[in-house]
């Protein structure tokens, strides 16, 4: 049975940037940009989920104030994601 992995991601807006974090992508060892962004944990809304992404990566602790939507990403490791994205105002 095809299980894709559900994760969230905090779309973080100051004024008219956007934040971004820097990470090093797990399969190509490359530095590259990204969302704070994660997995979802047992026993956590989506919006929850966010939240503690964004606190873990960044020292931020904010509530999201909106839904972006869905996306659904394969990967190029064939992984297939379900990315659901919140806004979130610094």
């Amino acid at each position: 049975m095809h299980k894709p992995h559900v994760t969230v991601a905090a779309i973080v807006k100051k004024q008219n940037e956007f934040l971004l974090v820097k990470e090093r992508d797990k399969f190509t060892k490359q530095i590259c940009y990204n969302q704070p962004a994660g997995h979802l944990e047992q026993n956590e809304t989506l919006a929850q989920a966010a939240s503690r992404e964004l606190l873990e990566e960044t020292g931020l602790a904010l509530a999201p104030i909106g839904f972006l939507g869905v996306y659904n990403l394969h990967a190029d490791n064939a992984v297939h994601y379900l990315r659901f994205c919140f806004l979130f105002e610094a």
